[in-house]
């Protein structure tokens, strides 16, 4: 993309982006008049459930769009681990084979990939990347070469302006959300549905966690005092969003020149896509004659095809509850009202609203006492009583006024309520009567399904052509190679022949089997690796794998190699007797650039230490004096160069020779994050910052000061170092979707850098901009459902939801010592007490694995290094005497000592299993 020649932004009209989750839908968006589409491809994107496209090929998708002069984009938008990036890289050469027009990420480090491996394919930085800043999005767009950023949900108009301004002299443009479901969290960082579940928003299997009930109460700034009970009569969608629609603020967006309007939705159907789609066309159609556009009128036809309620969310207005929503409540203009009703019958007599017509197969819903319920017209007649227009058994409904509708109903599946689930005998407790002025809204229309079958007639999508079926065995064991034999099925040709001779090759992987450290390979993983034949002439019929021994392993890229010379050489071999031409094989760019990647040198050993993030002067120096050897400030107040903050830490950090401030990872103001570097400058030039993203780490390097790449940023593979790196960090924490031996392999390979872990403390399960009201000193707690609790605390302008529950991670400490350059505690919300005892505990298991193992570390681990870690440890009264005999009792200890200072309990994260294991993946 070249760069823009004007500053201000032109008057081009900008693409409505629609989603497509499956063919139809596909099918529905372009006949509708969408300028691009976005859909997901077999694996990697943030909507793990949307895909169903089967018996459609991409190519022929992008065909289809083209042919309408729309875009199409796929997603690839999910956190990568290090060996996905092979597979990932595979997808994305597919795509650029179909002809497809961008991709949208939202690994760094993939991102880099692509620009180095197929520069051909444009990149969109998706927005769980969680660009609300303009130095943020010029960082990424300079190093990544994206050619859009998709913006944070919760930009303003006036932040998108600033981003746009920013980065349009860099030749990118933005993109904006403009309808559907909003997260309450900033997309990317939100760890709820992962810690309270194994589902991982960032691996597309969130389980919306935050559409649960919560019943909310007071809390201790500093901890949890109290926890209040889960009370259901008085629970309510505490973090809930409703459903966004932008109309009203198109014509604002367009002038800024946003280039795409985007409307979520991969899980919905047709009707919905087909429906939001036509309404933002025409929106953009008014805005580009200069006609006035009824947003009213077209939010109220939106939401009869889907709706929770809508916002205008944080494009015009300040974060508040008038954007949460609760299910049981329905907002908007209703479509009728229930004036009688008689449920054992069926009948009800309806008050239409002007203008609308009540019709048999409609669908309509409602919410009472905590209640959400439905029914579908199957009967209509005119107002009146006793079997008007057919309807029949009308007695006890009452009188009906002139206009009203008698309609005969059949209620749908309605216990849904929480007052109304199976009770302790199992038996369902009845719905609520229907009272008289009860609103109901018209959710399901045959007429518009009608019309969008009509209109997605015209558009065709050519069925996959029948591709040759084959079969595979495979054999081997340990120490020897995978042996692969691949055959076509007799027959198994188009049209019912075989359509070449010789239809046998056989295979060996690049390199041996190894016996398995974790899961082994079996049918279902050979079959989901070698039966990947999508961009060839084969499909996988059936795969035998009673020849292979059990308990081996074989790494994905060489299952991938292996895959890739099977299919190559059975097209040679059935080349030589064809009877028909056979589809040649497509080169990978992607899996040459992997494949020319030097090999990497054996690890170095390195020195772990201990580093501690404290709330308090008296708390970093508790830390200090019981083991750590680094300490993290975190006081928003001191940022922010209050005086008696400044006033109130000084005298405590004179003694810091290692100085280094925690910055708040969301900050919409530039100018705050400026202001806060030269408050950390004025603390001590050689201040290193803890930057929560690719923003701050840009401004720490023009300023000077050292810069440390936080656990926000999603590092999860070699080439997200790299960025992270290049950007100007000297150090990266982990994201907490890691588990531990990742991070140890990660560590291993990073260059140029060290790499920290969160081993233990208070972590965040989202950052959302709801302030909730909170002042920068005020905190609540909640509690779902089922159980799980949350502290809320604001500073800033955003919020923070923390896990009640402590990491606990000391059981992880012997695999990550001597691997991992720093593992970190956050304990910036205990107490000096407390900070003291869990150091100090830490501390001495740390030394004993030292001791037990000196070559785990450089050389001087053993010497001076070894020997300042024990003295500190027991200087803090944390140990007398430690052998190699004493390893596991020290981390018993370590467990034990934190677990004294988590009163609402403690668990693993991610150090024991990570987003790989949380979302089925070995």
């Amino acid at each position: 993309m070249a760069p823009a020649t004007e500053s201000a932004p032109s008057r081009r009209r900008p693409e409505v982006l629609a989603p497509a989750g499956d063919p139809l839908a596909l099918r529905a968006a372009l006949a509708a008049g969408a300028g691009a589409v976005y859909l997901g491809m077999a694996r990697f994107n943030a909507r793990g459930r949307a895909e169903r496209f089967r018996g459609v090929t991409l190519e022929a998708c992008v065909r289809a769009a083209h042919a309408r002069g729309a875009r199409v984009y796929v997603t690839l938008n999910t956190l990568l681990h290090e060996d996905e990036l092979p597979a990932a890289l595979e997808l994305a050469s597919e795509a650029v084979a179909a002809g497809a027009d961008a991709a949208i990420v939202q690994d760094l480090g993939f991102a880099a990939l692509l620009r180095e491996a197929l520069p051909e394919l444009p990149v969109h930085g998706s927005t769980q990347v969680t660009v609300h800043g303009p130095e943020q999005a010029a960082a990424l767009v300079e190093r990544l070469g994206l050619q859009r950023v998709i913006v944070a949900r919760e930009c303003s108009l006036e932040e998108v302006a600033a981003i746009a301004e920013r980065i349009r002299p860099l030749g990118a443009d933005v993109e904006v959300f403009v309808h559907g479901a909003l997260c309450f969290a900033y997309s990317g960082q939100c760890l709820m549905s992962n810690f309270a579940g194994r589902r991982s928003a960032n691996r597309g299997i969130c389980a919306q966690n935050c559409r649960f009930d919560f019943t909310v109460g007071p809390v201790a700034r500093r901890g949890l005092v109290e926890l209040p009970v889960f009370d259901p009569r008085a629970a309510s969608q505490w973090i809930s969003m409703k459903d966004l629609a932008a109309f009203e603020s198109v014509a604002a967006l367009a002038d800024l020149g946003v280039a795409s309007f985007k409307i979520e939705g991969r899980l919905k159907g047709p009707e919905y896509v087909a429906e939001v789609t036509r309404l933002y066309r025409a929106a953009l159609d008014a805005w580009g004659a200069g006609r006035p556009f009824a947003a009213a009128e077209a939010e109220r036809a939106a939401g009869r095809v889907f709706s929770r309620g809508f916002t205008n969310g944080y494009l015009s207005g300040a974060p508040g509850a008038a954007m949460r929503g609760d299910k049981r409540r329905l907002e908007g203009e209703p479509d009728a009202i229930v004036r009688a009703a008689n449920r054992k019958t069926g009948v009800l007599l309806l008050e239409p609203r002007p203008g609308h017509e009540v019709r048999p197969g409609q669908g309509y819903r409602y919410a009472h006492d905590r209640y959400r319920g439905g029914f579908r017209v199957i009967g209509v007649g005119a107002g009146g009583v006793g079997g008007v227009g057919g309807v029949g058994g009308v007695s006890g409904v009452g009188e009906a006024r002139e206009g009203n509708v008698l309609a005969r109903v059949r209620f749908g599946a309605e216990a849904s309520g929480r007052r109304h689930r199976r009770g302790a005998t199992g038996r369902r407790r009845p719905p609520p009567p229907l009272p008289v002025g009860l609103a109901c809204h018209l959710n399901d229309d045959p007429e518009l399904e009608a019309r969008v079958e009509r209109l997605v007639a015209g558009v065709e999508i050519p069925l996959e052509p029948e591709r040759i079926a084959v079969r595979i065995e495979v054999r081997g064991a340990p120490g020897e190679p995978l042996r692969a034999r691949v055959s076509a099925v007799a027959g198994a040709g188009p049209g019912g022949g075989d359509s070449g001779g010789g239809g046998e090759a056989e295979a060996l992987s690049p390199v041996p089997l190894e016996p398995a450290r974790s899961r082994a390979l079996d049918a279902p993983i050979l079959e989901e690796h070698l039966g990947r034949l999508g961009g060839t002439a084969y499909r996988l019929e059936a795969l035998d794998a009673s020849g292979l021994a059990p308990g081996a392993f074989l790494g994905f890229p060489a299952l991938h190699a292996l895959r890739r010379e099977l299919v190559a050489k059975l097209d040679a071999a059935r080349a030589r007797t064809a009877r028909a031409p056979v589809r040649a094989p497509r080169p990978s760019p992607a899996a040459a650039a992997l494949d020319s990647r030097a090999a990497p040198e054996p690890p170095r050993p390195r020195t772990t230490r201990l580093t501690v993030c404290a709330g308090s002067p008296a708390a970093l120096e508790a830390a200090l004096r019981a083991g750590a050897a680094r300490v993290i400030v975190e006081s928003p107040q001191l940022l922010d160069g209050r005086p008696e903050a400044i006033a109130e830490w000084s005298e405590a950090l004179r003694s810091v020779d290692d100085l280094w401030v925690r910055l708040p990872p969301i900050v919409h103001d530039p100018e705050r994050d400026r202001a806060a570097l030269e408050a950390c400058r004025a603390l001590s030039p050689s201040c290193g910052v803890l930057a929560g993203h690719a923003g701050q780490l840009r401004l720490a390097r023009e300023a000077g000061l050292r810069a440390a790449a936080d656990l926000y940023l999603n590092a999860c593979n070699l080439r997200t170092l790299e960025v992270l790196r290049s950007l100007g960090a000297s150090t990266a924490t982990l994201s907490l979707e890691v588990d531990a031996k990742e991070c140890a392999r990660l560590a291993a390979g990073a260059e140029g850098m060290e790499v920290e872990v969160v081993l233990g403390g208070a972590v965040f399960s989202m950052l959302t901009r709801q302030s909730y009201g909170l002042g920068e000193l005020e905190s609540f707690a909640a509690v779902s459902e089922h159980g799980h609790a949350y502290r809320f605390e604001a500073s800033g302008g955003v919020t923070t939801l923390y896990e009640a529950r402590e990491l606990v991670g000391a059981a992880a400490l012997p695999v990550l010592a001597g691997r991992v350059d720093w593992v970190r505690l956050d304990l910036a919300h205990q107490a000096p007490e407390a900070v003291a005892e869990v150091v100090a505990a830490y501390a001495r298991a740390l030394a004993a694995l030292e001791l037990q193992d000196p070559a785990r570390g450089a050389g001087e681990r053993a010497g001076a290094a070894a020997a300042e870690a024990v003295s500190a440890a027991a200087a803090a009264g944390a140990i007398e005497a430690v052998g190699a005999a004493g390893v596991a009792e020290a981390v018993k200890a370590a467990c034990a000592a934190h677990e004294r200072h988590a009163p609402r309990g403690r668990f693993a994260g991610h150090l024991a299993r990570g987003a790989r294991t949380l979302d089925g993946e070995e």
